[in-house]
C-alpha cells in the first residue's frame, strides 16, 4: 500500500516540510492518520521557527508558552519526525547568542534524536557544535544568497560547506544544470527546495532577505519606527517580486517529480519543500504534488482533514 500512496522516489530520500509552529494541526494530523492506515511517515523533518534573535524573519506571528513548544516539538518526536530551526539571521553578533527563546529551542531539541538547525552564520554554527553537540547543522539556502552572487556560486563552494555542515541547501537554478551537479563531492549531502517559487536566481533575493530580518529584529527590540519602515520596503519588495514573476509565469525553480526522480537516481536524497507562510491549503497542496501519488488516497484524505477540498 506505501508504494502506492508515494511517489516512487518516496523510499529513497527523505522530505523536510516547512510546518513547524506554522501548520502543526494539519501536519499532525496527517502523520497520524498515515500511521493507522499502516503508511510509512510522509516526511521525515519538519522546520520553522517562533520569533527571537535568530531566526530570519518569517517565524511564527504567534507566541507560544514553554509548555506549548515542548508539546508540539514531543508530538513531531512520537511520530519519527525530527524538528529543524530556521535560524537562518545572516547578520549575527555575540550578543545575540545568548537570545533567551532561542536558547530554550536549541536546549529543547537537542535533548531529542533527529533534529536540527538552519542557519547561515558561521558564528551561529560554532556555538551549535560547541554548545548543542547532538544537532545537526544545515546550511541554508541564505548563506549563499548573502555571500555570493546566487547564479555564479560555483561548485567548488558548496563542496567546502558540505565539509562543515551535514546538510547543505543548494540553489535551486542547478537543480537542472547536469555539468554543475556532476561536480559536487557529496550529493548525499545536498538538499534542493522543490516548491522554491521565485525566479531563478532572483535579483531581488539578496535584499528581500536582508529587509526581513532586520524588520524582525526592530520588532523584537522596540524599534517601531524602523520596524514600520522596514516592513514598508519588504511590501515594496514582494509586489515587485509577484511583479515579475505574473510577468514570466514560466520562470521558476520548481523541481518537477521526474526530475526529482532522476535526482535520487543521481545520489540526491535530501529534499525540501516550503510553506512557512504559505495559506494552509497550498502547504497541503503541496504535499500531495510533490510526496504523494496523484490518483492515490491522498486528495481525499486532505479533504477530510482540511474541511474543504484542495
Amino acid at each position: 500500500m506505501s508504494t502506492e500512496s508515494y511517489r516512487a522516489y518516496k523510499e529513497r530520500c527523505d522530505f523536510s516540510v516547512g510546518t513547524l509552529f506554522a501548520h502543526d494541526g494539519f501536519a499532525l494530523m496527517l502523520l497520524e492518520a498515515c500511521r493507522t492506515a499502516g503508511l510509512e511517515r510522509p516526511f521525515e523533518y519538519v522546520f520553522g521557527s517562533v520569533g527571537c534573535a535568530l531566526q530570519g524573519g518569517r517565524a511564527a506571528p504567534v507566541s507560544f508558552e514553554e509548555g506549548e513548544l515542548r508539546s508540539i516539538v514531543q508530538r513531531y518526536a512520537r511520530e519519527g519526525v525530527g524538528c529543524r530551526l530556521t535560524f537562518s539571521n545572516h547578520e549575527l553578533a555575540e550578543e545575540d547568542l545568548g537570545d533567551p527563546t532561542a536558547a530554550l529551542l536549541l536546549e529543547l531539541l537537542n535533548e531529542g534524536e533527529n533534529n536540527g538547525v538552519i542557519v547561515s552564520s558561521d558564528l551561529l554554527a560554532e556555538h551549535i557544535r560547541n554548545s548543542y553537540p547532538r544537532l545537526q547543522l544545515i546550511s541554508s539556502l541564505v548563506k549563499p544568497t548573502a555571500e555570493r552572487v546566487l547564479g555564479q556560486e560555483d561548485p567548488s563552494y558548496y563542496n567546502e560547506l558540505c565539509e562543515r555542515y551535514d546538510i547543505v541547501v543548494l540553489n535551486s537554478a542547478f537543480a537542472w544544470d547536469d555539468a554543475f551537479l556532476s561536480q559536487l563531492e557529496h550529493p548525499d549531502q545536498i538538499e534542493l527546495i522543490v516548491n522554491h517559487r521565485c525566479r531563478p536566481n532572483c535579483p531581488l533575493s539578496r535584499e528581500h532577505y536582508a529587509t526581513q530580518t532586520q524588520a524582525a529584529r526592530a520588532a523584537g527590540t522596540g524599534q517601531f519606527l524602523a520596524q514600520r519602515r522596514l516592513e514598508s520596503r519588504l511590501t515594496q519588495i514582494n509586489h515587485r517580486c509577484l511583479e515579475m514573476r505574473r510577468a514570466n509565469p514560466l520562470e521558476n525553480s520548481l523541481i518537477s517529480c521526474q526530475r526529482i526522480q532522476e535526482l535520487v537516481e543521481r545520489g540526491f536524497v535530501h529534499f525540501k519543500l516550503e510553506g512557512r507562510d504559505y495559506p494552509l491549503p497550498v502547504m497541503a497542496r503541496d504535499i500531495g504534488t510533490w510526496i504523494f501519488e496523484p490518483e492515490g488516497v491522498y486528495p481525499s484524505l486532505a479533504q477530510s482533514l482540511l474541511g474543504q477540498p484542495l
